[in-house]
């Protein structure tokens, strides 16, 4: 009974390490959209290309507003 408990924890940790692991994902939009604000510069679009094809309004704009000030 005790292996089974000591077993049960030690998935419950590993669980949760897997589950923080995913959440920091440098994908994400609140990670992404002021990196591009901060290099202002073409190549910034690199960056956003990944949310827009993901259908992230915010991306498409600022990917939109680059491609106007870029002709």
């Amino acid at each position: 009974m005790n292996l089974v408990i000591n077993y049960l924890k030690v998935l419950l940790g590993v669980f949760g390490i897997c589950f923080f692991l995913q959440a920091d994902n440098c994908l994400s939009p609140i990670r992404i959209l002021p990196q591009h604000l901060l290099l202002d510069n073409p190549q910034s679009a690199y960056l956003l290309y990944p949310l827009v094809k993901q259908g992230n309004p915010d991306a498409m704009s600022a990917l939109t507003k680059l491609a106007i000030d870029s002709g």
